[in-house]
């Protein structure tokens, strides 16, 4: 990672990081100044709005529920679909794997079950008890 590289100063990492990250990323760091002090703030500003397992591993866990159906038979179509498939099961497992994978499975297919108010408190709840992680 490029927090870890000590060749270069943090300057340099800097302006790495701003040519990495795109879209929203980007727009979230792109107007600070580009400052030794900044090259943290950045880091964490991005870190405080992506790194957060538990909606990493319920991206992985919606794409597992939405897997393509197959409907012919095709070699490649099915190594696809078990890529896909082992993919998103080990970035689920690599989340934190502290929880088992069950729990991890079960509480998706929970959420995705309770209406938009409903969910949005639970995640409310679960950032102010640091669950978000």
């Amino acid at each position: 990672m490029i927090i870890n590289n000590q060749a270069l100063d943090d300057v340099k990492k800097f302006h790495y990081l701003l040519s990495s990250v795109t879209n929203e990323a980007h727009q979230l760091i792109q107007n600070l100044p580009v400052t030794q002090q900044n090259f943290h703030v950045a880091w964490n500003l991005l870190c405080d709005r992506y790194n957060n397992e538990r909606l990493i591993a319920a991206a992985h866990v919606k794409s597992l529920l939405s897997l393509p159906v197959i409907n012919k038979e095709s070699a490649t179509d099915l190594r696809a679909l078990i890529n896909q498939f082992h993919t998103n099961l080990n970035a689920i497992k690599a989340s934190d794997p502290s929880i088992p994978l069950h729990e991890v499975l079960l509480l998706q297919i929970l959420i995705e079950h309770v209406n938009e108010t409903t969910r949005k408190q639970w995640e409310m709840k679960a950032v102010s008890q640091g669950i978000n992680n």
